[in-house]
């Protein structure tokens, strides 16, 4: 049995920086959990999805966390806390039943926070993003801020109508509570 081929040092610096950054995610996660009052109990788990998750990030990667609280108004409320406190661009949110019910249904839909104004303004912003790039030559940027505003309309739309977008699947657990936790990958849905 061959050998696996050892990681250029390509590899190995993309993976120290990865962990570097995760560490990073993990400490600022639980000081904004350990912060919490008994009014805005502890999320009951924060996780990690998208590329960051899967491992094909890049450097104009953002940050998707998915929060599951034990009621609408606290996972509502910890949408915000994330998202004012700049630990992920976007950031979906379930309460405990609404996430134990997914869990047992066949369905990839699921209820999410619905904040079609946010999701809105955030894909305008990517949008002008996009729009800058292309006008200083930068293409592959314009297409990925173009794509990420098209992604972001659209669950902005979707929400809008009352209708729930799809779920991307979570494939690893950042933060649970305070204490981070081990992960086991699941299949992510491919990038747009």
């Amino acid at each position: 049995m061959a050998a696996a081929p050892s990681p250029t040092p390509f590899e190995i610096l993309r993976q120290q920086r990865h962990a570097a950054w995760l560490t990073d995610l993990t400490t600022r996660l639980e000081q904004l959990v350990a912060s919490s009052t008994s009014a805005d109990r502890g999320p009951l788990e924060i996780l990690l999805f998208g590329s960051r998750a899967r491992g094909d990030w890049d450097g104009l990667s953002d940050t998707d966390l998915l929060v599951i609280a034990s009621d609408k108004q606290q996972a509502s409320l910890w949408v915000d806390r994330l998202l004012d406190a700049g630990l992920a661009q976007d950031v979906v949110a379930f309460d405990q039943p609404s996430w134990q019910a997914l869990a047992a249904s066949p369905s990839s839909l699921g209820p999410m926070n619905a904040r079609p104004q946010a999701w809105l303004a955030q894909a305008r912003s990517d949008l002008d993003l996009a729009q800058l790039a292309c006008r200083n030559g930068f293409l592959a940027q314009a297409c990925y801020f173009a794509s990420q505003a098209a992604e972001k309309a659209l669950k902005s739309a979707l929400l809008e109508l009352g209708l729930e977008p799809p779920i991307p699947m979570c494939s690893e657990i950042c933060c649970h509570g305070s204490r981070p936790l081990a992960s086991t990958p699941l299949p992510s849905r491919p990038c747009p």
